[in-house]
């Protein structure tokens, strides 16, 4: 299962440094759900990710860090990362250009021009 946690894509000089890379085989595990960094140990799971890994066709999780999620913040310089520590939510979304939410319902029309109500979702936009 830690191969479906790989992105062989990643740079080395981006990889984490929290925890054994080696012994964990390249897999971008969340170091806060590692019961161990220094030994191979088990590691906490959302239902998500751990119905993706012990599927009957196994996959790697949607929005695991090894999907592209993982940034590299404990790899950036000191001032680099004292600026994102301080940083308020609006000035991150100014920085990165782009972010993520989370629609939770779809306010539409229908053919007639009059309110049709909401229909529950979750859209990631």
């Amino acid at each position: 299962m830690l191969t479906l946690l790989t992105n062989p894509t990643l740079p080395a000089h981006t990889l984490p440094e929290s925890y054994d890379l080696v012994i964990y085989r390249d897999a971008i595990p969340y170091p806060k759900g590692m019961e161990s960094t220094t030994s191979l140990a088990p590691v906490s799971l959302c239902t998500h990710c751990c119905s993706a890994l012990l599927a009957k066709k196994p996959h790697q999780p949607k929005n695991s860090l090894a999907n592209f999620q993982y940034y590299g913040h404990e790899r950036l310089d000191m001032p680099t990362l004292q600026a994102f520590d301080g940083a308020s939510p609006f000035d991150l979304t100014l920085i990165s250009r782009a972010r993520a939410s989370t629609v939770t319902f779809y306010y539409n029309y229908n053919s007639r021009g009059s309110r049709g109500g909401y229909a529950p979702v979750a859209v990631w936009v």
